[in-house]
């Protein structure tokens, strides 16, 4: 016995496109503030840190436009 799960096929892709928009963009952006803020002779720990804050925002708002 075969489950046919073709119906299921476009919700699922948006779901997947939804969750990897959710998680790249707050990564590609923290890892770009990372490296200009290295560039610019922050020490690392502080580099860091502001890495940090700034994913979580940016994750943040791309939770809030993605699922609002």
């Amino acid at each position: 016995m075969e489950i046919d799960f073709s119906p299921l096929k476009e919700p699922l892709n948006h779901m997947a496109l939804q969750l990897a928009i959710i998680l790249f963009v707050p990564l590609l952006v923290g890892i770009f503030i990372k490296w200009i803020l290295l560039s610019i002779k922050l020490p690392h720990r502080l580099a860091n840190f502001g890495a940090v804050v700034v994913f979580f925002f940016v994750f943040y708002k791309t939770l809030i436009i993605v699922l609002g």
